[in-house]
C-alpha cells in the first residue's frame, strides 16, 4: 500500500490545505504524471500519487515552513534562507512521509526534488519534475515544445526543462539554487559521453 487512505481522502485533505489554482494544479500534475509513467516504464498510480502530494507543503506561509523547519532541526542552506518557498519541496515529503505513510523513498524523492531538482534523479522524480513544468495550464514560451520532448527521450527533456528553469530565475532576479546547476551538469557530460561512445562506433 502506497498511502494510508484513499485518494479521495487525500484528495480532501489537499482542497483543505492549498489554494483551488494550487488544488486543480496538483490534479493536473498528478494526472500529467500517470501519462509520462505510462510512456516511460514507471507504475502509473506511484506516479499519479506522486504527481498530487507534490505541493502537499505549498500551502504554508515562508515564515510557517522556516519555523516548521528549524524546529525540525534540519540545517537550511544560504539560498533556502533568502528563498523559503523553496522548502516546500522537502516539508512536502515530511508530510507525505509523516501524514499518509509514505515509505517508498522514490516518491519521497520526487516530491523533494520537484523543484531544484538533484543529481542521479530516477526516472520517477524526472517524471514528476516535469510534469510541474508541463501540465495543461502551464503557458510559458517552449512549454509545447518541452512537452513534446517528455514523450521522448526524458534526459533530453530535462535539460530542456533546466534551460528554461534556470533563464526565468535569473529574469526573475532570484538566486539559483547548486543542485539545479549540479543537475544540468550532470546531464550535459552524461550526454557528451554518450555522444563521444556512439562516435567511436
Amino acid at each position: 500500500m502506497i498511502i494510508n487512505c484513499t485518494i479521495e481522502d487525500l484528495s480532501n485533505y489537499l482542497q483543505e490545505k492549498l489554494t483551488i489554482k494550487r488544488y486543480q494544479h496538483s490534479i493536473n500534475v498528478a494526472k500529467c504524471a500517470q501519462q509520462l509513467a505510462e510512456l516511460h516504464g514507471v507504475d502509473a498510480e506511484t506516479a499519479y500519487i506522486a504527481g498530487l502530494l507534490h505541493d502537499c507543503g505549498r500551502g504554508m506561509s515562508d515564515d510557517e515552513l522556516l519555523t516548521q523547519v528549524y524546529s525540525d532541526g534540519r540545517q537550511l542552506d544560504e539560498i533556502e534562507m533568502r528563498q523559503p518557498v523553496l522548502l516546500h519541496a522537502s516539508y512536502g515529503a515530511v508530510i507525505a512521509k509523516n501524514v499518509f505513510a509514505v515509505s517508498d523513498n522514490d516518491i519521497l524523492n520526487a516530491i523533494r526534488n520537484h523543484t531544484i531538482a538533484d543529481t542521479e534523479m530516477s526516472v520517477l522524480e524526472k517524471i514528476i519534475y516535469l510534469a510541474d513544468m508541463i501540465e495543461p495550464d502551464r503557458k510559458f514560451d517552449g512549454v509545447k515544445r518541452l512537452r513534446k520532448l517528455a514523450e521522448g527521450a526524458l534526459d533530453v527533456a530535462m535539460s530542456s526543462a533546466f534551460d528554461i528553469s534556470i533563464k526565468y530565475v535569473i529574469k526573475a532576479g532570484k538566486l539559483l539554487h547548486p543542485k539545479t546547476i549540479a543537475a544540468r551538469n550532470e546531464l550535459l557530460i552524461m550526454r557528451g559521453k554518450q555522444d563521444e561512445t556512439a562516435a567511436k562506433k
